[in-house]
This record gives C-alpha cells, sequence and structure tokens, in this order.
C-alpha cells in the first residue's frame, strides 16, 4: 500500500519504462510519497487548499483536474458526441 512505491515500480516494470522517465498522477499526500520514493515525476491532482498540501508533500505540479493538461481538441466535452 502506498506510500510504498512498490505498485508504482511493478506498473513501470512491465510497462518497460524507467521510473525517472514516468510520470504519475494522484490526490493524496502518500500517492506523492509512493511516487517519490519510486523516482517518478508526480502531479497532484486537486483544487484549492487540497492541491496546496499536494505541493507541500513534495508534487512537482498540481492541476485541478487530469483533462486541464490536454490539448483542447483532446480535452473533454460537454456537448454531446456524434
Amino acid at each position: 500500500p502506498r506510500p510504498a512505491p512498490d505498485l508504482l515500480l511493478m506498473a513501470c516494470r512491465r510497462l518497460g519504462v524507467r521510473p525517472e522517465e514516468t510520470v504519475t498522477f494522484t490526490h493524496s499526500p502518500a500517492g506523492v510519497a509512493a511516487g517519490l520514493a519510486g523516482g517518478l515525476v508526480v502531479i497532484g491532482v486537486a483544487a484549492g487548499e487540497d492541491g496546496e498540501a499536494l505541493l507541500g508533500f513534495g508534487a512537482e505540479r498540481v492541476v485541478p483536474a487530469v483533462g486541464t493538461l490536454l490539448p483542447r481538441a483532446l480535452a473533454p466535452s460537454s456537448e454531446p458526441r456524434m
């Protein structure tokens, strides 16, 4: 269980990627700790005070939602899909 990085490191091994070339997204302080312990780049997903807390735990960056990182053409839309 987090904050141990075992699960993240196993995923990296199975995907054939080096942890230092991998990003993990998390909403919890334990997730930040796990990512940092595994050598991954950590992006927090939270808003307001929760986001500030994740920065305090060592997240490199905090975004309010993962969709904010997507190009506009790929971002979720409230329009119905055809």
